[in-house]
């Protein structure tokens, strides 16, 4: 077991370092450069939501006209 422990604290992935003190997660927050534009993680998700929010209400007022 004791092992195993010290196994942990040398992981060094690029994106996940665990180490004694902390974890540590480096992950790029620009998915893709497209000229001069970027494209980033949380542009991504606010668009998601958006978009399954307008289906979510799409569907709800299906269901609405159909009674």
């Amino acid at each position: 077991m004791e092992i195993l422990l010290t196994l942990a604290y040398f992981i060094d992935w690029g994106w996940l370092r665990i180490g004694p003190p902390y974890i540590y997660i480096n992950i790029d927050p620009v998915i893709i450069h497209l000229g001069p534009l970027a494209l980033r993680w949380y542009g991504l998700m606010y668009a998601v939501g958006i978009i399954m929010k307008i289906a979510i209400w799409l569907c709800e007022r299906r269901c609405y006209e159909q009674e």
